[in-house]
This record gives C-alpha cells, structure tokens and sequence, in this order.
C-alpha cells in the first residue's frame, strides 16, 4: 500500500496477486474530498474484477 499526492495504491498478495487497485480522490475546493474514482486493474485472473469492483465501490 501506498499513499502519495492524496492517490491510494494497493497491490494483491498471495491469493490477490494480479490485483492493483488505485483510488484517487475527487476534489472541490469549498467542500475539500467529495468522493473517489476507483481503477481495478487485474493480471491473469478475471473473477477478481469483479470482486474488486464489489469491495471497493465508489459513489
């Protein structure tokens, strides 16, 4: 996991490996973090998108 400039990153390990998922924050300068944009990006195992797309939903 890592943090930089606001943008998450997370790598799969072991069961996950393949599993990148990056969120970034949307961003209003009077309201501050109004929500997150979310991309999956998935090797070699294509259930994990969906997993990945159901456990870090965004709004």
């Amino acid at each position: 996991m890592s943090v930089a400039k606001g943008v998450v990153t997370l790598t799969g390990q072991e069961s996950l490996n393949g599993l990148g998922v990056t969120l970034t924050p949307t961003w209003d300068n009077a309201e501050g973090v109004t929500g997150w944009q979310r991309v999956c990006t998935i090797t070699g195992n294509s259930a994990l998108q969906q997993a990945c797309e159901d456990v870090f939903r965004v709004k």
